[in-house]
């Protein structure tokens, strides 16, 4: 019967598309994040030797997206390079973490069609989780670059987001609704979806306060506490404990 059904949602969007099929889900439903792998954290990052490994130096600018470029749909790399075209300072880089070899050939040639190559890094797709969090922790700052609006990214909220607060890094976001659930103007910037001067101007708005990235990014990890898998599972058994 209903009486015994419960409905986890991952994000308070998916719950609410749920509550507005049956509105009997207002009582019978609860969010139910994602989280993030804290092992992944639980390591020595040496930020320094990770950017002479990618051939950058202490007084560039990174600004990271790492994650898959096109799968369910575009995640905003050509609109992170197009950026740069309204970025001064050249020292303001586009750094991107993952990506297979033919994706990488295609946006490194958008990159030096626009005379742009020597602001744009690639480091291939990582499967070793601990070694993406290193490659991105050399980063300033991170993104969700995200261009198009779809299904996916309507519901679906990035694990990412988790990570990157739990680095200690500010975000700039696309302005999905979604993605506002965990970030905020205390952790986050934002700019309109699709629109890359819009978020070319958020860039060079935190590139001119090293302190204000530092202080956005400590906010994040005061957000990421307790946001981990282990929590996640803990919630879960007791919301069965109490429910059964």
């Amino acid at each position: 019967t209903f009486n015994n059904i419960w409905s986890a949602s991952l994000s308070e969007t998916a719950q609410n598309l749920l509550i507005g099929f049956d509105k009997r889900y207002e009582a019978k439903s609860f969010v139910l994040r994602t989280g993030y792998n804290p092992e992944s954290l639980n390591q020595e990052f040496n930020q320094e030797a990770v950017r002479r490994e990618i051939g950058t130096g202490p007084d560039d600018l990174l600004v990271c997206y790492s994650g898959h470029f096109e799968t369910n749909g575009p995640k905003g790399v050509e609109l992170m390079i197009e950026s740069l075209k309204h970025i001064e300072n050249p020292k303001v880089k586009m750094y991107f973490i993952g990506g297979y070899e033919t994706e990488i050939k295609e946006f490194s040639e958008l990159a030096k069609s626009y005379g742009l190559e020597d602001r744009v890094i690639f480091v291939p797709w990582q499967r070793d989780l601990k070694k993406a969090m290193q490659y991105a922790n050399a980063a300033d700052i991170m993104a969700i670059p995200t261009s198009q609006a779809n299904q996916h990214n309507q519901f679906s909220f990035p694990v990412k987001i988790w990570e990157y607060l739990a680095l200690g890094k500010p975000v700039i976001s696309s302005d999905l609704p979604i993605n506002r659930e965990v970030l905020n103007e205390n952790n986050a910037r934002f700019f309109e979806l699709g629109n890359y001067k819009e978020f070319a101007q958020k860039v060079v708005e935190l590139e001119a306060d090293r302190e204000l990235i530092w202080k956005l990014g400590q906010q994040g990890k005061e957000t990421a506490q307790g946001q981990t898998w282990p929590e996640r599972a803990k919630k879960v058994v007791e919301f069965i404990k109490n429910n059964t």
